[in-house]
């Protein structure tokens, strides 16, 4: 795959009208993937709330409540992995440290904004990932719960809004 890289680079390659339809490129992949994912909480119960979220320099992909428990509606912070292949590994994996921190500090700033003070908070990752048999299918995982809240998120969600 590397070497296809160096050789991309140093070859100039002209797109033809085949190859614009049958790939789409990262930006186009990555909306069609939070697309796909939306339509999958949807179809399992959830309210989606918020789509493509900037909250200062940070990003949240989709914001959704979770009603399948009717007694605890959970608020959950979706991050979206959409890759063309699973070839170098799921999604799930590409969610370091980095990245959690800025999630995390996104939804403290997406809350302390909204003075939402939900029963309950979670971070979900979905992976959506092209299948392998058709270039037009995609394959869905739903990992809920997938990050670790760090305390002072859980405790500034749940407790700093106290008079609202």
């Amino acid at each position: 795959m590397i070497i296809k890289r160096l050789l991309a680079k140093l070859i100039p390659h002209t797109k033809s009208a085949h190859d614009t339809k049958a790939t789409l490129d990262k930006d186009e992949l990555g909306i069609k993937g939070e697309k796909l994912a939306a339509e999958h909480l949807i179809a399992k119960g959830f309210k989606i709330i918020g789509e493509r979220v900037h909250v200062g320099i940070d990003e949240l992909d989709l914001i959704a409540i979770d009603f399948r428990n009717p007694m605890v509606e959970q608020l959950v912070f979706v991050e979206v992995k959409t890759r063309s292949s699973d070839l170098f590994g799921g999604g799930k994996a590409a969610v370091d440290k980095r990245k959690r921190n800025a999630l995390a500090r996104a939804a403290k700033g997406y809350m302390k904004a909204n003075l939402t003070k939900p029963h309950a908070i979670r971070f979900d990752i979905i992976e959506v990932t092209k299948s392998s048999q058709s270039s037009d299918s995609f394959e869905i995982t739903h990992h809920e719960n997938a990050i670790s809240l760090p305390p002072e998120l859980i405790t500034s969600a749940l407790h700093n809004n106290k008079g609202h």
